[in-house]
């Protein structure tokens, strides 16, 4: 497999020669079933080599291969001083070694020389307050990935038998010395449902949830932050509609843009999802409740121009897909990133570049061009007229019709 994708076939013999040698053919075919091009191979195969040979140093055995080794190994990447044949120089800074050694390592596993990754054991009460929260609270599988970390450092540290509000109180004041407020406010969310979720399993007292202590969160404090219409669009057009990955940006940023909608809709957006027949889109946001939304033209015609020249084939059911080899559907990590590079590109001046600041952009131009805050809450889909309430700040000339003169001091 190795001269596929190598000009000369002493390239193929010489990496045969190496620590993991044997082992290069079959990583190569395996990377070719999962999708990559020939280019990305040859790219993948420098980070293998390079534990190869850091691994024989050490007298590593492949067969008894843990995850404290691959720790050690990005460790030496950073204070790599190999030899120059293994661009020591680009170890400790690319991060595409560490994601090749992965890759290999799944490889071997795959073929069973490799033992399988540890499972991670959890005490039953984390996974059986999950299937509740699925269940009462139609929580999505994120929000419990969040929830879930710091539950298991409270169960690791508590007796739920012994749990009582002084218990609580005492949790909550020494994570707040380790934590930020934003951080502490997820902790706080993700202790007060597990003991509602306590008290309903008759496993603590009721009302104890109230012994939670709050944090100090001020919601409505702060002014929305926003782009001008201007500089989104200056943003919108910095993608390159000539390249398949513009396309796939410009279809991005247009949906974040048009409808308002979070990075997580539209990494969750499917292709059955879209009903051209009657020019509309469903999402299913928070909750797990399903809204059809009309599509504007302009976006219906960016995703149109992505699915027929810019998507890659692949049998994913998400709409937006990697770029490169392995074509797996968009985290919403990676299309906050695609906001944050257009914002970039296009040399707009912001505070926050993430893909939220162009909800709130939607949301102000629609305040400021008239629209009422029931009429946003329902394009935004919010639950509580609370949650709306803040785009009320950003209407100034309706501000200004109901303030008041401040009064100059005497003299």
């Amino acid at each position: 497999m190795l001269e596929t994708i190598f000009k000369w076939p002493a390239t193929a013999e010489r990496l045969r020669n190496e620590a993991v040698g044997e082992h290069l053919d079959g990583f190569v075919g395996y990377l070719t079933n999962a999708g990559f091009a020939p280019l990305s191979i040859r790219q993948y195969l420098g980070g293998p080599i390079h534990f190869g040979r850091w691994a024989s140093r050490g007298d590593l055995d492949l067969a008894r291969l843990r995850q404290d080794d691959l720790d050690r190994f990005r460790l030496h990447l950073r204070r790599c001083r190999c030899r120059p044949r293994h661009k020591a120089r680009a170890c400790g800074r690319s991060e595409i070694v560490m994601v090749a050694v992965v890759w290999f390592v799944e490889y071997l596993r795959h073929l069973g020389i490799t033992k399988p990754a540890p499972v991670l054991v959890m005490p039953p009460i984390v996974p059986e307050f999950e299937a509740w929260m699925r269940g009462h609270r139609g929580s999505a599988d994120r929000t419990l990935a969040d929830y879930r970390r710091h539950l298991l450092q409270f169960v690791e540290v508590t007796r739920i038998e012994r749990l009582d509000a002084a218990v609580l109180r005492a949790y909550v004041v020494t994570r707040s010395r380790e934590m930020t407020g934003p951080q502490m406010l997820v902790v706080i969310r993700a202790l007060r449902m597990f003991v509602r979720f306590l008290v309903v399993t008759g496993r603590c007292p009721s009302h104890l949830d109230r012994a939670v202590p709050s944090v100090p969160n001020w919601r409505l404090a702060t002014l929305p932050r926003y782009l001008p219409t201007d500089d989104v669009e200056r943003v919108i057009a910095s993608c390159d509609p000539s390249t398949p990955l513009g396309r796939r940006d410009r279809a991005v940023l247009l949906l974040l843009a048009r409808l308002g909608v979070r990075a997580g809709d539209v990494r969750h957006l499917r292709q059955t999802d879209l009903d051209w027949g009657t020019g509309r889109v469903q999402f299913v946001g928070k909750a797990r409740r399903p809204v059809w939304l009309p599509l504007p033209q302009d976006v219906g015609d960016a995703i149109l121009a992505y699915l027929s020249k810019g998507r890659p084939a692949c049998s994913v059911p998400e709409v937006f897909v990697c770029a490169t080899a392995p074509h797996r559907p968009l985290s919403a990590t990676s299309i906050g990133g695609i906001a944050h590079r257009a914002i970039d590109r296009a040399g707009v001046s912001s505070l926050v570049k993430g893909a939220h600041v162009f909800r709130h952009s939607a949301a102000t131009t629609l305040v400021r061009s008239g629209a009422t805050l029931d009429d946003i809450g329902i394009l935004l889909r919010h639950t509580s007229r609370d949650s709306t309430a803040i785009y009320a700040k950003v209407d100034l000339p309706a501000l200004s019709l109901v303030a008041q003169p401040w009064p100059e001091a005497a003299p």
